[in-house]
């Protein structure tokens, strides 16, 4: 008898631990960074101990709204009082109320914990990740339908030219990088990252490739100068950073 109260005990404790991790408050919020999935553009959310937020652009649009929060019964309500540009489109969304809910993610690959609007057409983005809630290395994930395995941020340069693909494979559609000289004022569209140009590794493939005589993981990699990338024909432009590269092409430098 004794011995099934301390098994219930240990379970409640257990339950009520998963329970806090979801529980939304003041000083988790303003703690913690809540911006979109990693090397994606989006909304970046703040809030400060005045129980005000500010949602900026990552990228050089400078669109964004601030307003009030408040935190009823679990849930996180934001009030929008100014956005900028004050635009038609914008306005609408201004002296209203959305919901917010924390979740954690089994499956995500790079952050655990995140914030989703009960409105998934919010223009600001319905879903903001907390940015210390990151996904442990060597984790088994899948991305976009591809298994992957999380691995250490390292730094990486080419040691050829090779081309970043949107999938990790040899016939996945080519990016073209709008590559940045951030000293000289210049820019340049290409394929190829001049040898050398720095990436960072963000995780790989799970199982090793056969290229002719290489044998290499693909790795899923983010840009140090690059501004956009696009594919060239039919013209559209990425909504990330990131790209797949196949690892006999690039040297792992830290």
């Amino acid at each position: 008898m004794l011995k099934n109260i301390f098994i219930l005990f240990f379970l409640f404790l257990g339950v009520m631990s998963s329970c806090s991790e979801l529980e939304i408050t003041n000083k988790l919020l303003i703690e913690h960074n809540w911006t979109p999935n990693y090397g994606e553009t989006g909304f970046i959310l703040n809030f400060n101990e005045n129980n005000e937020f500010k949602i900026i652009a990552n990228v050089q649009s400078g669109e964004g709204c601030t307003g009030t929060y408040i935190i009823l019964n679990n849930v996180l309500i934001i009030t929008i009082n100014n956005i900028f540009p004050a635009t038609a489109e914008l306005k609408m969304y201004k002296n209203k109320e959305y919901k917010f809910y924390l979740k954690n993610s089994n499956t995500s690959v790079f952050y655990t914990q995140y914030l989703q609007c009960e409105d998934d057409k919010l223009y600001f983005g319905n879903i903001f990740w907390n940015q210390d809630s990151k996904v442990p290395p060597n984790s088994v994930r899948d991305l976009d339908g591809i298994k992957i395995i999380t691995t250490e941020e390292m730094m990486a340069q080419t040691t050829d030219n090779v081309f970043f693909r949107e999938k990790p494979n040899v016939n996945s559609r080519k990016y073209k990088l709008h590559i940045e000289n951030w000293d000289e004022g210049t820019s340049v569209d290409s394929f190829f990252l001049p040898i050398g140009g720095k990436i960072k590794i963000l995780c790989r493939s799970y199982n090793k490739q056969k290229i002719g005589d290489l044998n290499n993981y693909w790795y899923y990699v983010l840009f140090d100068n690059v501004s956009y990338l696009y594919f060239e024909k039919p013209l559209k432009y990425s909504n990330k950073f990131t790209a797949w590269v196949y690892g006999g092409y690039i040297k792992i430098i830290e």
